[in-house]
């Protein structure tokens, strides 16, 4: 988890990160806030390892949100989830 961190209090549209790693070459990503998948930008150095970033594409309500981050190669796959506030 890149960002925002865990917890915190941010902007109604905040930009969401994270960073994955693999053995083997990264094959998917995805990022979701709320439910609704958050349009992904990213880059890395290696294709065994990726930032990826985005932002809801309109101003989130007030509130406790959740984001969840994404990651597989071709034989493994994880994912994490965290809490923010706006």
């Amino acid at each position: 988890i890149l960002g925002p961190k865990p917890g915190s209090k941010v902007a109604a549209i905040p930009q969401v990160a994270f960073q994955v790693t693999g053995k083997t070459d990264l094959a998917d990503t995805a990022l979701w806030v709320d439910g609704v998948e958050v349009p992904g930008k990213g880059g890395g150095l290696t294709p065994k390892r990726g930032t990826i970033y985005g932002a809801p594409g309109t101003a989130l309500k007030p509130g406790t949100h959740v984001a969840v981050a994404y990651g597989r190669t071709a034989v493994h796959a994880t994912a994490v989830a965290w809490t923010f506030h706006t």
